[in-house]
């Protein structure tokens, strides 16, 4: 239901590689959205229609609410949903992939039926959308299959959702001389946005390397979806790039070995660590210094 944003530098990053919870119920829920889904939260659901015609409203209803924080406007949204035209075909579901999207909820990335129904909503809540055409596609979507005039309608699972400031732990406990031989001058405390310099005369990283700077409270990364915040220094004066500049929260799948974001493994949520990235045929050496946010569960 959005298009892809990624940080700029990030595509060189990826190049280099060569929380919610439910309250248990089962879901067959057709109150003022006029339609049944199958399932509890986390299940692929099933939708079925009456033989009503849909509302010419936006009509939302919560199938089981979940217990997390409310989602606020600005936020990136982590989700699993399916979406399916009135009595008709599927056309988008992230149960297919295997793998939640992440969007900017509130923030016209996405159509107005989603920024209106899921703000303020509570994480680990399964909640069903029924959009008419003015609050979806009010022209059609064609490559998806939806029509001029359509009513769609959607299962959407809320796993989790952060501010596009987010940060580590501000109280994380300090490793310290960690940062003494990084080659780079980090401003930003901790529980604060990063902004990275490479030092005058400093020496490129020689080797992959991870060192941590600052240990959370949270539990250790564990291989699947993760959500951080970084900024990465580039060597020979090239430019580098932040995802707090970019008001981003970067979903990264670690243990997949595409990029170098896997050396966070076993790190626990909260802390802040330096990746140090060699240089290569693709790309200039790296400095990235990142904050671990969250890994959403399904």
């Amino acid at each position: 239901m959005r298009r892809s944003v990624i940080p700029a530098a990030l595509a060189m990053v990826l190049v280099l590689a060569g929380c919610g919870s439910d309250d248990g119920s089962e879901t067959e829920a057709q109150g003022s959205v006029g339609f049944s889904a199958s399932g509890e939260f986390g299940d692929d659901p099933e939708i079925t229609f009456p033989s009503d015609d849909p509302s010419d409203e936006l009509e939302v209803e919560v199938a089981s609410e979940g217990d997390g924080d409310e989602v606020q406007a600005g936020d990136m949204l982590v989700a699993d949903y399916k979406g399916q035209v009135w009595d008709g075909d599927v056309f988008d579901s992230s149960f297919d992939r295997d793998a939640p999207t992440t969007f900017g909820i509130g923030v016209n990335q996405v159509i107005e039926g989603w920024d209106e129904g899921l703000v303020g909503q509570n994480i680990g809540s399964r909640v069903l959308l029924s959009v008419p055409s003015e609050k979806g596609y009010a022209e059609g979507n064609p490559s998806a299959g939806i029509e001029q005039g359509d009513t769609i309608v959607f299962v959407v699972d809320i796993r989790d959702a952060y501010a596009t400031d987010s940060t580590g732990e501000a109280d994380a406990e300090v490793v310290e001389g960690a940062a003494d031989e990084l080659g780079v001058t980090i401003k930003g405390d901790l529980g604060e946005p990063v902004t990275v310099e490479i030092d005058d005369d400093a020496d490129a990283p020689s080797k992959p390397e991870t060192i941590l700077l600052a240990e959370g409270s949270g539990d250790p990364l564990e291989p699947g979806e993760t959500a951080l915040q970084f900024a990465i220094g580039v060597w020979d004066d090239q430019d580098g790039a932040s995802t707090w500049d970019d008001e981003q929260i970067a979903m990264m799948t670690l243990g997949d070995g595409t990029t170098p974001f896997d050396q966070l493994l076993g790190e626990p949520i909260g802390s802040r660590a330096a990746i140090q990235v060699p240089k290569t045929e693709e790309a200039e050496a790296m400095t990235i210094i990142v904050d671990i946010i969250g890994q959403p569960s399904r």
